[in-house]
C-alpha cells in the first residue's frame, strides 16, 4: 500500500468516527438524548417512522414539542415537515384530514363542471 493510500484510509477513519461523535453531540445537545437512547426509540418503532410506518430510508429526524421538549418519536423528512407546515397544530391536521376525505367527490365534481365549462380549451385532469 502506498503512502497516498494510507493517508486516504486514515482520513476515511477519522471521517467516520467524526460523524458519530457529531451525532452524538447533537441529540445530546439538542434533544437531551444519547445515540443508543435514539437506537433504542428506532428499534421500538421497527425501523419506520411513527406517522406513515415507512421503513427509515434515511436517518429519522427526532420529533419532539417545541415548547415542552418532550420527544414524541422519530420522523422520516416528509412528515417532519408536514408537521412543521401544520405548525404542529392538532386541530390543523384534523380539518386537513377532514378535507382531504370529505372532498374527494367533490373535487371530481368541481373539475368536470370546469371542464364543462372549458369546451374550447385544455382540460384540466388530477
Amino acid at each position: 500500500m502506498s503512502h497516498k493510500d494510507e493517508i486516504n484510509k486514515r482520513r476515511r477513519e477519522l471521517r467516520g468516527r467524526y460523524k458519530e461523535v457529531a451525532r452524538r453531540r447533537h441529540l445530546r445537545k439538542q434533544f437531551g438524548i444519547s445515540l443508543e437512547d435514539y437506537n433504542e426509540l428506532l428499534q421500538l418503532q421497527a425501523g419506520c417512522c411513527a406517522i406513515c410506518k415507512e421503513p427509515a430510508k434515511q436517518t429519522l429526524a427526532v420529533d419532539h414539542n417545541h415548547e415542552t421538549g418532550k420527544i414524541r418519536g422519530l420522523l422520516c423528512y416528509r412528515c417532519n415537515y408536514g408537521l412543521g407546515w401544520f405548525s404542529e397544530d392538532p386541530c390543523r391536521i384534523g380539518l386537513a384530514a377532514t378535507y382531504l376525505i370529505s372532498n374527494e367527490d367533490q373535487i371530481e365534481d368541481l373539475l368536470e363542471k370546469l371542464n364543462a365549462n372549458r369546451a374550447n380549451s385544455v382540460t384540466i385532469s388530477r
